[in-house]
């Protein structure tokens, strides 16, 4: 049978400015036919998000411009683009024109887009603010000025930082702003760092950390310090500082193959992953003599050309919500058609001009260390905590979630790791394993005779975790009647790790300890035994100590659940439950993937 998983067709490494901006137009260009008859919206349709669809317009408007700013302020072209901008921006700022934008209001997603608009004008007025009469100039700077008006509060996170840039944005262009909520927000955002480099993303994380480090924190902040820094000056030392702090940390995140591990919210947004160096790059900054220039630009080139060889768009070219193929499963209540486009962040190094001798650098690798297996702390706490192997990457988590009602927050934050070789799973339901779809967990089977179901809640700490040498412990519980602490010890060579559950249950059940989801299509001729060999080099568990009937089983998850494969399989340890304490202990083994 043919396969169905998504192929990765390499795609050559960019070294040349051409060359990127090849990739950010090859996401663009199928818009042209999308833009409505007065150029201010992008209807890409098929489904929704909680804001309006016509704000949804906007947003899909809007995106490209991240990546259209820079480059554009370096001297690139793109005829058309450049026009269906400067009219749509006309026009959607205008009150009288059927596709005005209108004002953001209260939490409204309006004020995430207007930081688009004001970077691209910022970064590139010669294409959109110079060729503009005065009245329109005026026309659009009031529009970008309603940011500031009492009813466009922002939720007390990191959309703190939306007005801070539109204001920035408005003083480099002379028009007026509002310096008082440029010091009160950043005061603001200030006081959500942790420290070691990273933020929490306001003060509703639970203790969690995510990629809204690198999508804003450390995007927006160091913008803020660049061009504003005359009338900041503290807070932008500020900022730069701990961009300085954060970027040794997260480089470890990073595979040699250029993808960055999945973990999180907000991961439709793919080479978002690398948008932080690539502004790094594009603006020169000094993050530590580890990171040069060609470290910098080989981390985005790789990380671009990775993505660029998977099928992330539909059959129109354009860029879908999902992962490595197209999903909804793994979307959040907040992604329209046009969300993914956030991604175009990463072309911030295009704002280097194309005799910049950035250019001409070959892409050096990762600063990490060849052989290191080593556990690196990434978060100030050990709340993650990663190790490199073969030059993949595999995050240990503390247990930790945001709070709040997202979709699938268990499966995106709570599982005992994650790895830039497998995509995590989204539970559809409770009913079965296969819907659950527990990887990279312990999940319980209850059945009552009435309603059985699977409790797969995720490794949500109780009580506060702790690393004991380079061992971490965790007290948590699934559900009422069953409590466990568990003790998870990645191996010294990296190649897996060693779990240790204590259970103690009120109820009788059946436990299964998952490891990570693999590809499970079956190549031509491949017989059970050489299908089961395979997935066994992908990834194997073994029991070490369990209670007798404990045995190996493989776990069939319903199709599209997982982020990289519509089809896979979780090798897992099945382990009857009595009532009282019972001690499992596995070893989960990490393998090369092969399709």
């Amino acid at each position: 049978m043919p396969s169905s998983q998504p192929i990765h067709s390499p795609h050559p490494i960019p070294v040349t400015r051409d060359d990127f901006a090849a990739i950010m137009l090859r996401y663009l260009e199928p818009l042209r036919n999308h833009f409505s008859e007065g150029r201010a919206r992008l209807r890409l349709g098929g489904f929704s998000a909680v804001y309006p669809d016509e704000v949804a317009e906007l947003e899909s408007w809007a995106r490209p411009l991240w990546g259209l700013g820079p480059l554009w302020a370096g001297g690139g072209h793109c005829a058309w683009l450049e026009d269906v901008y400067r009219t749509g921006l006309i026009n959607g700022t205008d009150p009288n024109h059927p596709e005005y934008w209108g004002a953001p209001g209260q939490h409204d997603q309006r004020s995430v887009e207007v930081p688009a608009i004001a970077y691209a004008i910022m970064l590139a007025p010669h294409v959109l603010w110079d060729p503009l009469t005065q009245a329109q100039r005026e026309q659009v700077a009031a529009w970008l000025n309603l940011v500031n008006r009492p009813e466009a509060v922002c939720p007390d996170n990191n959309w703190l930082f939306f007005p801070v840039v539109v204001n920035v944005a408005l003083k480099r262009l002379g028009m007026p702003y509002s310096p008082e909520l440029i010091r009160r927000n950043l005061e603001r955002l200030d006081s959500f760092y942790a420290g070691g480099g990273w933020y929490h993303d306001g003060i509703h994380t639970n203790g969690s950390y995510d990629y809204y480090n690198p999508y804003a924190f450390h995007f927006y902040g160091p913008l803020f310090a660049l061009y504003a820094a005359d009338e900041y000056p503290e807070l932008a030392a500020k900022f730069l500082d701990r961009a300085r702090t954060f970027a040794p940390t997260f480089v470890n995140l990073f595979s040699d193959r250029g993808e960055s591990v999945p973990y999180g919210r907000s991961l439709t947004y793919r080479f978002a992953q690398c948008a932080f160096f690539s502004f790094a790059a594009g603006h020169k900054l000094d993050l530590g003599p580890q990171f040069t220039p060609g470290v910098l630009k080989g981390i985005v080139a790789r990380n671009l050309a990775f993505w660029a060889g998977l099928p992330t768009c539909d059959n129109g070219g354009v860029l879908t919500v999902g992962y490595h193929y197209p999903t909804l499963f793994e979307s959040e209540e907040y992604n329209a058609p046009g969300s993914p486009l956030w991604s175009m962040k990463a072309f911030a190094l295009l704002c280097l001009p194309a005799d910049d001798p950035f250019w001409s650098l070959p892409n050096e690798p990762l600063p990490c260390e060849d052989g290191d297996t080593g556990l690196h702390r990434v978060t100030p706490g050990g709340e993650l905590v990663v190790q490199r192997h073969d030059g993949e990457a595999t995050l240990y988590v503390c247990g930790h979630q945001p709070a709040g009602a997202n979709p699938h927050y268990a499966s995106k934050y709570a599982k005992f790791c994650y790895s830039t070789r497998y995509g995590f799973c989204m539970s559809r339901s409770e009913r079965t394993l296969g819907d659950a779809a527990p990887d990279s967990s312990l999940a319980f089977v209850i059945d009552d005779g009435v309603n059985p179901h699977v409790t797969t809640r995720g490794f949500i700490a109780k009580d506060a975790f702790l690393w004991e040498g380079d061992t971490l412990i965790c007290s948590w519980s699934p559900c009422r009647g069953i409590d466990v602490e568990t003790r998870i010890t990645p191996s010294p060579d990296g190649s897996g790790h060693r779990r240790e559950h204590v259970i103690h249950a009120e109820i009788a059940c059946t436990a299964y300890d998952c490891g990570f989801a693999v590809p499970s299509d079956r190549r031509a001729g491949e017989d059970d035994e050489a299908w089961r060999a395979r997935i066994d080099g992908m990834c194997s568990v073994r029991a070490a100590e369990a209670p007798d009937g404990a045995e190996p089983t493989l776990i069939r998850v319903r199709p599209n659940l997982n982020l990289m494969a519509p089809h896979v399989v979780i090798p897992a340890v099945r382990v009857p439950i009595k009532p009282g304490v019972t001690t499992i202990v596995t070893e989960v083994s990490e393998g090369p993937i092969s399709r």
